[in-house]
């Protein structure tokens, strides 16, 4: 192909950029792959990961050194003409400011998240000071979604072919492998199924009063799995108990709510006779829906920035106000204190459980949908985007 392409990458742990780090290191699109912190949760050879630091420092000190030293490690690292295409803030900037000082090498970074992520996070101004001023000095940026790509180009003020959208990766044939053992037994319940860190961004806080709401009020035969573990179980434990909602940890004797903690395969949980549920406040490109759709699982989700709307609604991408039947799932408005929406959630979900026959349908287009992230589509355009380097 005639270039050589370097990742860098803050590590190699579990999560959706580190996933698609080892698609393109698994497909031979890049040579190597350069990390910040030595955290490999992945099966890549250990001849083709490069550790710049060791450092346990705290957080903030660590950013600082990374940021500081950084550059000039990766210069040290790589070769004149190489491309290094970087996932993750800290990565990018490193990245940018290697290019900047060296002038060696070809910066590609890409962007997983939109950057109003940081308006309230620690630090979160430095981030996107840093991103306003490095980012239009990379040689190309790319975003997992369109909308994340509209958000850019209008925040960094670049011309709009600088930007490109490459949508994640999905490994669809072992998902739906993985989706075929049997783990619920027959009954005349209907299964909810979310996925997702216990974390305010995921915003179960709204989904637990709407699924109670939904329960007492309409006196319907649902329970609620949600799978994944983080800060905030005990809060929402006792929040389910506030709600006067019983709690479970055992899919095999469930209750009203059941915190299943994480998983090894959460999609066995997944599949055409549950309905999947994203009550996100945030996402970059949720992979989780992705994998929901291939799992064959009708979808109801939020209309958070980014991804929902483009991955359900790909032909209209206006913002949601009221809920939408969409061409692959129903979107629905993000439910926040500051938009109170629970009342359109519940008679959103209302209507997806009673009807049976817009599941079935919803749940064949989704597995048709999947397909377009598939790992071979996608890597080809990662091809296509790189060559022209």
């Amino acid at each position: 192909m005639g270039r050589r392409v370097q990742l860098l990458i803050n590590s190699l742990g579990g999560g959706g950029a580190e996933k698609q780090v080892s698609y393109l290191l698994q497909n031979d699109v890049a040579q190597k792959v350069f990390i910040l912190e030595n955290q490999v949760d992945y099966d890549i050879p250990q001849n083709k990961i490069n550790l710049l630091f060791k450092c346990n420092w705290p957080k903030a000190l660590k950013y600082f050194k990374f940021l500081l030293i950084g550059p000039f490690k990766l210069a040290s690292n790589i070769e004149k003409d190489d491309i290094v295409l970087s996932f993750l803030e800290i990565s990018n900037f490193i990245n940018i400011l290697c290019s900047i000082l060296f002038k060696k090498h070809k910066a590609v970074v890409s962007v997983r998240i939109s950057p109003s992520f940081y308006d309230h996070k620690p630090l979160g101004f430095l981030f996107k000071f840093l991103i306003k001023k490095l980012y239009p000095c990379a040689h190309l940026i790319t975003t997992n979604s369109e909308v994340g790509r509209q958000e850019l180009i209008q925040m960094l003020g670049v011309k709009p072919e600088k930007i490109h959208t490459i949508r994640n990766a999905i490994d669809i044939d072992r998902v739906i492998n993985l989706s075929r053992e049997e783990v619920f037994y027959k009954s005349d319940y209907i299964n909810l199924v979310t996925i997702g860190r216990l974390s305010q961004q995921k915003n179960y806080i709204s989904l637990l009063p709407i699924f109670a709401r939904l329960k007492k009020e309409h006196n319907l035969k649902i329970r609620l799995f949600i799978l994944g573990d983080g800060p905030l179980k005990s809060s929402l434990e006792n929040l389910a108990t506030l709600l006067d909602l019983e709690t479970s940890d055992d899919f095999q004797n469930p209750s009203d709510i059941n915190f299943l903690g994480f998983q090894i395969n959460p999609y066995k949980f997944v599949g055409k006779d549950n309905i999947f549920i994203l009550c996100s406040l945030y996402e970059g490109l949720p992979n989780v829906l992705i994998e929901a759709m291939a799992c064959g699982a009708p979808i109801i989700s939020s209309d958070c920035n980014t991804g929902p709307r483009e991955l359900l609604d790909p032909n209209n991408l206006s913002k949601v106000n009221k809920l939408r039947k969409a061409e692959f799932g129903y979107l629905l408005p993000v439910d926040c204190p500051q938009t109170n929406c629970k009342d359109t959630w519940v008679e959103g979900l209302l209507e997806f459980i009673r009807d049976q026959e817009a599941r079935k349908i919803y749940s064949e287009k989704g597995v048709e949908r999947s397909k377009f992230y598939s790992v071979p589509n996608v890597i080809g355009d990662w091809n296509k985007l790189l060559d022209r380097l």
